[in-house]
């Protein structure tokens, strides 16, 4: 008798198992059709989805509502994402496998494993959780070094408003100071000191900006100066010590790639 109650028992255990991992399954399948309904039905309502990586848990969504938003935005940013799970095994209640996620991208399919564990209650998917690598570090130390980095990624640069001059010039002399204006521009960007320039289109007094690669306003004054709409009065000019990324410094080398016609005629 006792033996039959451990069979029994044993076979209810497996059929339990089972519909467990197939559960899994069906989750996973309305996963690549982009069915959210289905994968709602088959969680309950307080189901909870968490991602650890390395000692960091992070709780991604708290119920049902938190988690069909998170996969709807989840699809529309990966609109391409599959998954695939191998070497399911069940323990209690819960489902343990490794879930390999492919997409696509402009170099091929990329992929990705991670180890999932679903836990039920009731039959239904309660919580997620999935398990990845860390994030390799992105760190390259030679460029931060070129660059002049800190260990936050950023360095001082000194910001300048070139303000609305109070000298009057007639229209002809105004736009020969401009040419120069725009031709030391050049110059400076060339030397690398000059980071980032631009005018404003409004009509209010800071008629444009410059940000140098310089760590003192004197620094910076002597090569705003150079300006001939600053010397003779065009423009006058304010500046301030200013903390930003460092990557700022490529900002010259990117825009080379895409500037298809010169700024200065």
């Amino acid at each position: 008798m006792k033996l039959l109650i451990f069979i029994l028992f044993l076979t209810a255990v497996n059929i339990f198992g089972q519909s467990q991992s197939k559960t899994v399954q069906q989750f996973i399948e309305a996963f690549n059709s982009r069915n959210i309904n289905t994968m709602m039905n088959l969680a309950t309502d307080d189901v909870k989805w968490f991602t650890l990586a390395g000692d960091k848990l992070t709780t991604e969504t708290s119920d049902k509502a938190s988690l069909r938003k998170y996969m709807e935005g989840y699809f529309k940013s990966c609109p391409t994402c599959k998954s695939k799970i191998s070497n399911a095994n069940q323990n209690g209640n819960r489902v343990s496998m490794t879930e390999t996620a492919t997409w696509e991208t402009e170099k091929g399919k990329q992929s990705n494993d991670s180890f999932a564990v679903y836990e039920f209650s009731g039959g239904k998917i309660a919580r997620v959780y999935y398990y990845g690598e860390p994030a390799k570090s992105m760190y390259d130390t030679a460029l931060a070094k070129k660059l002049g980095a800190d260990e936050r990624g950023m360095k001082t640069f000194v910001f300048v408003n070139l303000i609305r001059g109070k000298a009057k010039f007639e229209k002809a002399e105004r736009d020969k100071y401009i040419a120069g204006h725009m031709e030391n521009i050049g110059k400076l960007a060339e030397s690398g000191k000059l980071v980032l320039a631009g005018p404003f289109f409004d009509d209010n007094d800071i008629r444009g900006i410059y940000v140098f690669d310089v760590d003192t306003l004197e620094k910076a004054k002597a090569l705003v100066e150079t300006d001939p709409a600053v010397k003779a009065g065009v423009f006058e000019f304010e500046m301030r010590l200013w903390y930003g990324s460092a990557a700022l410094l490529e900002l010259g080398r990117i825009h080379n790639s895409i500037q298809k016609k010169g700024i200065v005629k």
